[in-house]
This record gives C-alpha cells, structure tokens and sequence, in this order.
C-alpha cells in the first residue's frame, strides 16, 4: 500500500528520537532532581510530538485533495461536511455564495491552513479520545488495537506545566522510570497506528465510488 503521509512519518521519527535520547539520559542520571526534571520533559516533549504529528497528519490529508485534484462530488460524506462547513462561515451565510460553490466546487485553494481560518479542528488540549473524535468527524476510523489511554496523562501534565501551576521538579516526581518509558512506548504505538489509519483511509475510503 502506497504511503500518502511521507512528511508526517519522518517527523515521528525524528521526534520519537529525540525523546529516546532524553530517556537514554533520565536512565543514566545519578541526581534525582535532575531525573525528575528529565521525566517531566520528556512529558513536554511528548505532548509536543502527538500535536505536531496530529496536524501534520491533517495538513498531508487535505494537500492530498488537492494535490490529486479529487472532485467534491466524489469525497467521503464527512469531508464533504467539512468543506460545507468551512464555507458556509466563510460566507456568512449567503446562500448564493454557498450555492455557487456547489455548481463550481474548486477545493484548490482550500488547504489545511485555510480551513482553520474559520474551522478549527482542534484547538491543542489533545489526547486520545479528542484524537478519535476529530478523526470520527472527518470518516476515518480509528483503530482500538491501542487505547491510548496515557495520552491524557501527557495532556493534563503538559497543561499544569504550560500554566505554571507546577514546577518541571514536582510534574512527575511520582512516576518510576519505567513508567516513563511505558508512556512513551505507549505514545509512539498509538501515533504510529493513527498514521496507519490515516493512510489506509486516504487509499480506500477518502473517495466515494
């Protein structure tokens, strides 16, 4: 099967290996301050890596419409919905407008960047469920092979830390190494497995025959 989702994939990669060296660090650090302020950045960073991935996979999704030229008439129903809703706020409401992109639905100039000038898909805060509920909304089909269910842990550490509620030394003073890794482990599985789906929904289902 041919992969749509070249540019997101290398991201992955490359953020996945910068934060297996900052846990190849936390295991060799002597300090347990400094353990802590390592366990609490690599929750940063992992936060960082499942929203970069996630847009990145809504951005190569939307170019791919307009790269191969696909006809509205011919998209997945829910992508459809999509497009009819970006442009009914665009127009506010005039129906003309509306009904002249139904007779001429050029979708050229319509990517990722423009869509969210007056639709946004998400707006940060993102974790496993939001991740589903997005992709549920565009007709793609999550799989349930992996949860994902420390996504929300990341969420809720990187939004304690973004607001200064806690220090990076108090974040994650209660995970284990271990854990940290099986988060991480966790994280990297449940992306890789979204961009899966992406991809094999884009090969069979984006267009309606």
């Amino acid at each position: 099967m041919q992969n749509h989702f070249n540019g997101t994939k290398q991201f992955l990669a490359l953020r996945n290996n910068d934060i297996n060296i900052m846990l190849s660090h936390m295991d060799s650090c002597k300090k347990a301050v400094d353990s802590t302020i390592f366990k609490s950045s690599i929750m940063l960073m992992l936060y960082n890596e499942i929203e970069g991935t996630f847009s990145n996979i809504l951005s190569e999704l939307f170019d791919y419409i307009i790269d191969e030229n696909i006809d509205f008439d011919i998209l997945h129903s829910k992508i459809k919905n999509v497009y009819l809703e970006y442009y009914n706020r665009k127009i506010a409401n005039n129906l003309a407008e509306l009904l002249n992109f139904r007779n001429n639905s050029d979708l050229k100039s319509v990517g990722y960047l423009e869509l969210n000038k007056y639709l946004k898909l998400y707006s940060g805060n993102l974790d496993a469920r939001q991740i589903r509920e997005i992709s549920k909304r565009l007709g793609v089909p999550i799989s349930n092979e992996i949860i994902g269910d420390n996504l929300v842990k990341i969420k809720n550490c990187r939004n304690r830390l973004a607001h200064g509620e806690i220090s990076f030394q108090e974040a994650c003073r209660n995970y284990s190494e271990n854990e940290i890794h099986s988060i991480s482990n966790e994280t990297f599985a449940f992306l890789d497995m979204v961009l899966k789906d992406y991809n094999n929904f884009v090969c069979r289902q984006i267009i309606i025959n």
